[in-house]
């Protein structure tokens, strides 16, 4: 009988498992394939430790109280301490949600009027926009400028603009690249 690593997914490998050294696949000892069994084990473990959806509000202040004592940087182990949540999700919540620092106000008229010449400039890279804005997540960033387009459709669509000449006015006087683009009625 051989040994050998069994790998069912990039994440997870099973080392010196007893396999069939042609197929190189896991072997149960009666000439069987027992990869799937194996792999559906998997599946029930990774199921168990992953937990998506909306964060509750005692979520939130064990995060706060986790951060408050171990600081912004051993997510690896905050995120051990917030089962079933990952350390990544932690780490995202944190910098995005609940850092004090974060500017949670609402967009100026000059921010939004900034943040549409920024992306004439940068396009889609929302951390190198975000950092010409005072303690703004380029998350929130992101999230403004698509309500903002948005915001801008719906008015177009409300003051029925359909030339083409129209909407080229309307985006060079207010930097939008490419909105002729954006409205498709004709």
């Amino acid at each position: 009988m051989y040994k050998c690593n069994i790998v069912l997914e990039e994440t997870h490998v099973f080392q010196n498992t007893p396999c069939d050294v042609s197929l190189q696949r896991p072997f149960n000892g009666f000439g069987e394939n027992n990869a799937l069994p194996l792999r559906k084990m998997h599946q029930e473990e990774k199921k168990k430790k992953h937990r998506g959806g909306h964060w509750t509000l005692s979520e939130d202040l064990k995060l706060k109280e986790l951060v408050a004592v171990f600081g912004p940087q051993n997510w690896k182990f905050i995120g051990e301490k917030m089962e079933p949540r990952t350390s990544l999700s932690c780490r995202q919540r944190w910098f995005n949600q609940l850092d004090p620092k974060i500017n949670k106000r609402n967009f100026t008229d000059e921010e939004e009027e900034k943040l549409l010449r920024a992306h004439i400039l940068y396009g889609n890279k929302w951390s190198k926009i975000a950092k010409l804005f005072n303690r703004r997540t380029d998350h929130a960033v992101k999230n403004h400028w698509h309500s903002l387009m948005n915001r801008i459709i719906r008015k177009q669509s409300a003051s029925d603009i359909r030339s083409f000449d129209n909407i080229q006015n309307y985006q060079t006087s207010n930097f939008l690249p490419g909105l002729c683009l954006l409205n498709t009625k004709q």
